[in-house]
């Protein structure tokens, strides 16, 4: 069976104390010490809920494995991996604000990146930095503030995404990746110097009222079950979320091509209060 998920899990309205007074025993003891070392409220409580939540996800396709017998390590440049069990699943993890998202595939590398659609960023002042000449030209010539902000945000995630499925990490230059968004239902991607593909699907998720209307549950009536991370599910996005999946290339097909056509891009706003609550989000891949 082929895997290839999304997990959208908001950081639930519960404290700290009680996340894990109720979870808590699924973590490692490496995971305790590094959550004691962190500082700040907000940081803390997030880590824990990461990785309590990372943990019953994986537990959700390898069902004979408990969430507290996940065992973690790291590539070389430091991108989490599986060390036990042996297992095909590969993962990734990003999160913005409250907002935490897993990515789980069985058949290729996987990268995941979400960035709030309302974040403050200097956008030319990045372009020029981080991303490749032909991108800066097609931001410049956008005349509306909102939508050439929009833009970047856009190519940020996917470069994200597509630097975290090399699982090189800052190695990487987001810059070694480049997007051209054409028509609707259109993306080229480029990857500078090294062959390989890389299939990005991008989403776009949002409101039309704000964040601020859209902090509700859809179902009011909250019961106790519902506190424990098997009934964790979203009830909000309110941000701009890529994902990319790496599978190698034949040389020869490679280096017939520097740039291609490699995925269909696809992008669904839903509007409050017609968003389908779900727990996973199928990607289906395009060659």
């Amino acid at each position: 069976m082929t895997v290839q998920d999304l997990w959208l899990l908001p950081l639930p309205d519960m404290s700290l104390e009680l996340l894990l007074e109720r979870e808590g025993h699924v973590l490692a003891e490496a995971e305790k010490a590094q959550l004691d070392n962190k500082r700040l409220p907000k940081g803390k409580h997030m880590y824990a809920f990461t990785r309590i939540a990372l943990r019953h996800v994986l537990s959700r396709y390898e069902t004979h494995v408990a969430p507290g017998e996940w065992q973690f390590s790291r590539k070389s440049a430091g991108k989490p991996i599986i060390g036990w069990p042996e297992s095909s699943l590969h993962f990734n993890l990003t999160h913005a604000d409250d907002l935490l998202v897993i990515a789980v595939c069985n058949h290729a590398e996987v990268g995941v990146d979400v960035e709030a659609l309302d974040r403050e960023v200097d956008v030319m002042a990045l372009s020029v930095r981080y991303y490749q000449p032909q991108e800066i030209r097609a931001l410049s010539a956008m005349s509306e503030e909102s939508a050439r902000r929009h833009r970047f945000l856009t190519l940020w995630t996917l470069k994200e995404a597509a630097v975290k499925a090399t699982g090189k990490g800052l190695s990487r230059a987001l810059r070694d990746f480049s997007f051209t968004l054409q028509a609707p239902g259109s993306i080229q991607v480029e990857q500078i110097g090294e062959a390989g593909q890389v299939a990005v699907q991008g989403k776009e998720h949002g409101n039309e009222h704000g964040k601020e209307q859209c902090t509700e549950p859809v179902d009011e009536q909250i019961n106790e079950q519902e506190l424990y991370p098997e009934f964790w599910t979203f009830t909000w996005l309110d941000y701009l979320l890529s994902t990319a999946m790496l599978r190698p290339a034949k040389l020869s097909e490679a280096s017939a091509a520097s740039k291609t056509s490699l995925a269909d891009w696809r992008c669904f706003s839903w509007k409050w209060p017609d968003l389908p609550v779900t727990e996973t989000l199928p990607l289906q891949w395009h060659s």
